[in-house]
């Protein structure tokens, strides 16, 4: 995981541009608002890290459509990584895909196993009895769903009494506020999508005009 980027002083240069009145002006907001809105994301990512304590976070897919590489870059800016770039690249199974499978939690990781078996087997859950279910099964992570840090307590409990400890990711919810408290509980993994509701910070846009000299 990258080390976070440290917020420039006021008054740092980002980025200068040479061109005509024409052009600069043409891209002058755009740019702008660009560079203001993911330095709010790199920024917001580099705190909750900051406060994670060493435990990795790990950033969503809910970026603004359209907006995906220049996401990526700011949350690796800001020290994050990226949880899923997409759904190819690893496999989660939500109860929402479960609810169709009509076979017990071992049969359907035997299967994934079967099938994936590149991947790790990752389970979302909703609580602390559909954890034992799957940790019981010998599911390799599991996604804990809008848990409170004191669940999250629980289920690495649950896991040390059981046996098996898979991966352990802390995800909905998750903020510079609380990221602490759950990787202090115990997680292994914080997922949020914090960042990209995050408060746009201020780059300022200077004109200068260009001597003789410098043409």
């Amino acid at each position: 995981m990258p080390p976070p980027a440290r917020s420039p002083p006021p008054g740092t240069l980002l980025l200068a541009v040479q061109g005509t009145p024409v052009t600069l002006l043409k891209l002058w907001k755009a740019s702008q608002i660009l560079l203001e809105w993911a330095a709010g994301l790199a920024s917001a990512t580099a705190e909750i890290v900051a406060a994670a304590g060493g435990v990795p976070v790990a950033c969503t897919r809910k970026q603004t459509p359209g907006s995906k590489a220049m996401s990526v870059k700011a949350v690796r800016a800001g020290g994050g990584i990226v949880h899923r770039l997409g759904l190819s690249e690893s496999l989660l199974l939500f109860a929402e895909h479960r609810q169709f499978l009509a076979e017990a939690p071992e049969v359907t990781l035997a299967r994934l196993a079967r099938q994936h078996p590149e991947q790790r087997r990752s389970i979302e859950v909703h609580d602390l009895d559909d954890a034992r279910r799957w940790i019981a099964a010998g599911a390799e992570m599991l996604q804990l769903d809008k848990f409170s840090t004191s669940e999250v307590a629980r289920c690495v409990a649950l896991c040390q009494e059981l046996g098996r400890r898979p991966l352990i990711a802390a995800a909905g919810g998750v903020n510079a506020g609380n990221a602490k408290a759950y990787a202090a509980a115990g997680a292994d993994l914080l997922v949020t999508s914090a960042p990209y509701w995050a408060k746009p910070r201020d780059v300022q846009v200077r004109f200068t005009p260009a001597t003789e000299a410098s043409l």
